[in-house]
């Protein structure tokens, strides 16, 4: 769970969101506005979450042995 938080938070403040819509104009007598998702960062950000989340396990892991060596 503390991955997902910390590798949205890094995703939100690192990576450049583009707002990928485009206008179509004269579309049949009108303009019209095509919204779509931007999966380059979608696929980012789930790459930075799932690393964050490998890490934190590997982190806590490692803590966890120690405390139990000593």
């Amino acid at each position: 769970m503390i991955g997902i938080v910390i590798g949205g938070l890094i995703s939100y403040l690192l990576l450049d969101y583009q707002d990928q819509s485009y206008e179509i104009k004269n579309y049949y007598g009108t303009d019209k506005t095509v919204t779509e998702w931007d999966w380059v960062t979608i696929s980012y950000t789930g790459t930075i979450i799932i690393i964050v989340s490998i890490l934190c396990s590997v982190i806590w892991t490692i803590i966890e042995k120690k405390k139990l060596r000593d």
